[in-house]
């Protein structure tokens, strides 16, 4: 016999709807501790429905914000990841903290109140924090964190009875706990780039205006350009010197970053007169150095000349496209150019006798360059 077929239709609806509704109250609940309001536990309803309710509005929420937010968004099964690991970093909190109360249904109590307090946080870390003005981010972000701390012990000095000293270790073993996702964008969406734009470029007309033969003898004229108004370091102060290298040509968003980093470098950080870039690009190909592994060789063994190579820095930045091998793309169609492994950069800066070094690698699996 189903039990569940002989209960009132009338019935199972007033049951759903009774939990939609405090679903509704414990949000609620969670929009008040977020301002650190008093006696907002104990209105918190306690139930194995409202902890799955509430668990699936979060995942909803992430669902929806991140797809309204990502440009062009394609689904991402790594946000399924991030989402489990916070649930295992709550069950972690709320097995410490029955042990520290002695009451087993704190455990659900305290995923009960996580999931009322997420998808409020989630939204304003998403939608919020990206949004504010570049001189503002880092102060936001700062503010932000420690209200998640200052939520964090408020909740645990109620659970706790007010024991300072075992709330401030549940915020220690949350922040130790999560520190790995600090860095890490909880979404169920990437953006699908469109690479048509970037693609134009490269039609069947514009790859046959190239004239290649003329563009490798091109080289040693442009190299010159770029590096003899190169200044040498001066005795006693410590000078940095720059070189970027955008090696992708199919796309301009490694030429930009170039010119960027170049900008900040030479305007702010005192590299001007003493860097230089190499891009490939084919709107640069007649103006600016190939950025291939021999143009970079020469480029840094000019710079260890100009240097004090006891006191001067070379910062390096490289952008472009990285493999599951560890080489970094180089990629200048229809030029046949070879790709930049690790061995190659370390190789390069020793022979030139650059001592002090900062190698910035923007890429996939930059990682494997250390």
């Amino acid at each position: 016999m189903d039990l569940y077929a002989s209960i009132p239709k009338e019935s199972k609806q007033s049951g759903l709807i009774t939990e939609l509704r405090t679903l509704i109250l414990n949000l609620y609940c969670g929009i008040r501790l977020l301002g650190f309001r008093r006696n907002v536990l104990e209105q918190v309803a306690v139930s194995h429905d409202q902890f799955i309710l509430l668990l699936g509005f979060y995942g909803l929420t992430v669902f929806v914000a991140s797809y309204v937010m990502t440009p062009n968004p394609v689904f991402d099964l790594f946000g399924l990841g991030y989402f489990s690991v916070e649930l295992l970093i709550t069950l972690l909190l709320g097995f410490v903290l029955t042990k520290l109360t002695g009451k087993q249904s704190d455990l659900l109590k305290l995923l009960i109140i996580t999931y009322c307090i997420l998808p409020f946080r989630y939204l304003i870390s998403f939608a919020v924090l990206p949004d504010l003005p570049e001189t503002l981010f880092a102060t936001g972000y700062a503010i932000f964190v420690l209200w998640g701390l200052g939520i964090c012990f408020y909740i645990a000095l109620q659970l706790l009875d007010q024991q300072r000293l075992k709330a401030a270790l549940i915020v220690l073993l949350w922040l130790g706990a999560s520190y790995p996702l600090a860095n890490l964008s909880f979404s169920f969406w990437y953006e699908d780039y469109d690479y048509t734009h970037e693609m134009a470029a490269f039609s069947d007309t514009t790859l046959y205006d190239v004239n290649q033969e003329q563009v490798y003898y091109n080289q040693p004229v442009l190299l010159s350009n770029a590096l003899d108004p190169i200044q040498p370091g001066i005795e006693g102060v410590t000078d940095l010197f720059f070189i970027g290298f955008g090696s992708d040509a199919t796309q301009d968003v490694f030429m930009r970053e170039i010119g960027h980093v170049q900008r900040v470098m030479s305007e702010q950080l005192g590299a001007s007169g003493r860097s230089v870039a190499l891009i490939n690009n084919l709107k640069l190909i007649n103006t600016t150095p190939l950025a291939s592994s021999t143009n970079l060789r020469i480029a840094l063994n000019h710079l260890g000349s100009k240097m004090n190579r006891n006191e001067d820095v070379i910062f390096l930045y490289l952008t472009s496209h990285g493999s599951m091998d560890h080489e970094l793309s180089v990629q200048m169609w229809p030029l046949d150019l070879n790709a930049v492994r690790p061995e190659d950069i370390k190789t390069y800066l020793d022979n030139a006798g650059i001592r002090w070094r900062i190698i910035l690698i923007s890429a996939c699996y930059s990682g494997g360059f250390i």
